[in-house]
């Protein structure tokens, strides 16, 4: 990661490094300087613009158990969101059906009928349901100012009769924030998005975390074809 920074000339003012007890003391050349390790687990982050986490699935995620929280919260958005569309779509549909019922396709008319089989309570339930997970995201916007993902689970797909894999753009049509896809990598010949995500009313924020990205991993080593 040290070396990725100083290959694209990220812009740092000053640059602190993180790591378990294990590692804690050491120091690090980087850019003319000996930077000291600090332990992970008892350093203070105030005034950090942004962090980049490279330690690991388990310890990035005990040393951030609200994202751990976040993560388990959104897993269920997919579910969620498409029954909560189910029953707002259904007097648009049901007023087309009404008009001309051949005219709707057979996706739209099975979530007519879905939607038809809700009641008020169920609709209000899930409500409270996509409020709670809005929450738990809401939570990480005291710890960074964007998230950053993937666009995709990969390239898209060939052909008209599959979009592709929306599991990565769901769960942020359900939070309502800003999310941003970059695109910088390529995979099989194929573009594939960054996408970073930000917070309720934060979109300048979230902008200026893209812009960031864009300066840092832009023109990678992931080439882009041709």
């Amino acid at each position: 990661m040290l070396r990725l920074l100083d290959e694209r000339s990220f812009p740092v003012d000053e640059l602190r490094l993180f790591a378990s007890a294990r590692s804690a003391g050491r120091t690090i050349s980087w850019n003319g300087q000996e930077l000291p390790v600090e332990d992970a687990a008892t350093a203070s982050y105030d005034g950090l613009e942004l962090a980049l986490f490279a330690a690991g699935k388990p310890t990035s995620l005990a040393l951030a158990p609200k994202v751990a929280a976040a993560e388990t919260a959104i897993a269920e958005a997919a579910p969620v969101s498409m029954r909560i569309n189910d029953w707002e779509g259904r007097w648009p549909l049901n007023t087309y059906r009404e008009r001309d019922a051949e005219k709707l396709s057979g996706l739209a008319l099975a979530r007519l009928a879905k939607a038809e089989a809700m009641s008020l309570d169920e609709y209000r339930t899930l409500l409270a349901e996509r409020a709670r997970i809005r929450a738990a995201y809401g939570e990480l916007a005291g710890e960074c100012e964007a998230c950053v993902t993937l666009s995709a689970s990969g390239p898209a797909p060939v052909g008209l009769s599959f979009t592709g894999d929306a599991s990565f753009a769901v769960p942020f049509s359900l939070l309502g924030v800003p999310a941003i896809s970059l695109p910088l990598f390529w995979l099989d010949g194929l573009p594939l998005g960054l996408q970073v995500t930000g917070f309720e009313h934060g979109d300048a924020t979230t902008f200026a975390a893209a812009a960031a990205l864009v300066a840092l991993l832009d023109d990678s080593a992931t080439a882009r074809p041709g």
